[in-house]
């Protein structure tokens, strides 16, 4: 009856915290402004780069191939409309850029995958900017 009677006081020792800390209350979310983008855009693909820049690839109004840099000069535009496309940072200069609609028709949507890297052509002869892979 002892060990019975230990156990359960131990278990009220331990869950007594969460009854406590259940009162206490998380702090109100606060939102606060970021600069706005260099031109109105959804629906782009979103990468955070090494460097930690964010990049945004395609998206809306339709018809767009800018790559937009958040808070900073826009980079070498897409070789081809991407709309919803998904993207992943492989590196400080090289990005993949897959999927995605072209138009807004619902059978437009591409498997195409873009190699991409930011640097202006002719800085850098060993990556050229954007070339298409198909499978």
């Amino acid at each position: 009856m002892k060990t019975k009677l230990l156990f359960l006081s131990r278990c009220l020792i331990g869950v007594t915290p969460l009854f406590v800390g259940a009162s206490l209350r998380a702090a109100r979310l606060t939102w606060f402004p970021g600069a706005a983008l260099s031109e109105p855009r959804s629906s782009a693909a979103t990468v955070v780069t090494p460097s930690g820049s964010i990049m945004l690839f395609g998206g809306n109004p339709l018809g767009s191939s800018n790559v937009l840099i958040y808070g900073g000069s826009d980079v070498q535009p897409l070789s081809s409309t991407r709309i919803a496309p998904g993207a992943v940072a492989l590196g400080s200069s090289q990005f993949f850029v897959y999927g995605g609609k072209q138009t807004s028709s619902s059978n437009s949507v591409s498997r195409s995958v873009l190699s991409y890297n930011p640097v202006s052509p002719g800085l850098d002869p060993e990556n050229p900017n954007v070339f298409e892979c198909h499978r």
